[in-house]
């Protein structure tokens, strides 16, 4: 009988063991910075309520580079139906509490509410005047 409670007690024990090693517990969630960083591709490009993407523009894309020293540095590259590739490029900033980005191109300054579903999908509100929606590659 005092055999089969140990034995009993030794599973519970070893089962409970298990669930604790559960390695979820150990994920570190991703800063906001470290979210937006790489290329993403825009799929929605609309400035002033008129959507860009497929009426102006063939393709878009905007890249983040990790920070190096107080902000990271930018680019933004679309192509024109029939014409090459232009590139924007300059230098932002990351606000972690807001999840803000401030983007300056050439002393032009946007403030942008960024909201990031799954790492893979963004979505980048400057007021009403520029929403963007794109998908990390």
């Amino acid at each position: 009988m005092k055999n089969r409670i140990f034995s009993m007690l030794m599973l519970a024990f070893i089962t409970l063991s298990l669930v604790s090693c559960d390695k979820g517990d150990d994920e570190v969630k991703p800063t906001f910075k470290q979210e937006l960083t790489g290329t993403w591709d825009i799929s929605s490009y609309k400035l002033e309520g008129s959507e860009y993407i497929g009426v102006l523009v063939e393709k878009a894309s905007i890249s983040f580079d990790a920070y190096t020293g107080p902000k990271g540095q930018f680019q933004q590259e679309v192509t024109f139906f029939g014409e090459e590739a232009a590139t924007l490029e300059g230098a932002y900033a990351a606000d972690e509490t807001k999840r803000e980005v401030t983007m300056d191109y050439e002393g032009d300054y946007i403030t942008a509410k960024v909201t990031i579903t799954n790492g893979k999908q963004m979505l980048f509100e400057a007021g009403n005047f520029l929403v963007i929606v794109a998908t990390k590659r």
